[in-house]
């Protein structure tokens, strides 16, 4: 089947209609969606764009309002993409539509170089569907990969923290500004490499800014899916616990305002199963509480 296609209408079949949408007019809006999907499968995405407008006014469906979406983003228009796909996710219906229109949130963030949020959508949208599209996978591992090489910076761990962004809090309801951090553990042990070290005092320094004063944070330690799940679940909390003793060492009035905890391998964020899924789903997750 066409790639193209399959992405574009991978979503596209809603059997109920929203409560008090006009079906007339949603018929007429059938009508214009077609027209719209035909000329994105073209390629002319203005003409896209037009139909998918007139889709939306004709009526509020999910389909509707990601196409025009997805109209806007291919002719980089970043912030009508980005409040369309906003609509969209409202009249999301399941984790396969949600997790299709948070991707695509991350994926116009990335664009913008909001690497950081851009990252936090695509791995909620990667743990909502066990089978993502292509693209989706592709660019937050390319992201995780980027943002997880490097040393980490103060002004990295903030911009994680951040809770202003372009309406991001609209994105998921149980979403909590958090970043994700390599930490190298030893194998089965909860000893770190050298630049770990150096991300943890980077960590320790950014929490104990005084705009976070009396904020507290949740450190969540990560397995890969190999191995015991109970075995995995201690090592997660015991990293967790590891990387907690660490930052109070170097800040003791951190320590009240530190919570751990383990997931183990229940929430890998990359379902293969080879080195590099391995690698990037051990992870400690932080995250405003």
């Amino acid at each position: 089947m066409n790639t193209k296609r399959l992405t574009v209408s991978l979503m596209f079949s809603l059997i109920l209609l929203p409560f008090g949408v006009n079906a007339s007019n949603c018929k007429q809006g059938e009508s214009y969606f077609k027209l719209a999907e035909k000329a994105s499968l073209d390629d002319n995405y203005e003409g896209s764009k037009k139909w998918s407008q007139k889709a939306v006014d004709a009526c509020s469906r999910f389909q509707n309002w990601y196409l025009l979406g997805f109209s806007e983003q291919k002719l980089g228009n970043k912030d009508q993409a980005l409040n369309a796909y906003e609509n969209a996710h409202e009249l999301a219906n399941g984790n396969e539509e949600n997790a299709l229109v948070i991707g695509r949130f991350g994926e116009v963030l990335s664009i913008m170089g909001e690497r950081e949020k851009a990252l936090t959508h695509l791995q909620k949208a990667l743990t909502l569907i066990s089978t993502a599209p292509q693209w989706m996978t592709s660019l937050a591992k390319e992201l995780d990969k980027s943002l997880s090489d490097k040393p980490l910076t103060n002004a990295q761990v903030k911009r994680g923290l951040s809770t202003k962004r372009q309406g991001l809090g609209l994105m998921f309801k149980d979403y909590k500004p958090s970043i994700n951090i390599r930490i190298n553990f030893l194998l089965n042990s909860t000893d770190v490499d050298a630049l770990s070290k150096e991300n943890l005092e980077v960590l320790a320094d950014a929490l104990s800014d005084t705009a976070y004063k009396g904020q507290s944070f949740r450190l969540v330690g990560h397995t890969d899916i190999r191995g015991d799940d109970s075995y995995n679940l201690k090592l997660s909390t015991s990293r967790a616990e590891m990387v907690k003793s660490y930052l109070v060492g170097i800040n003791p009035d951190l320590e009240s305002r530190l919570i751990t905890e383990g997931k183990g391998e229940i929430s890998p964020v990359y379902r293969g199963n080879d080195e590099e899924d391995h690698r990037l789903n051990r992870r400690l997750q932080v995250m405003i509480d």
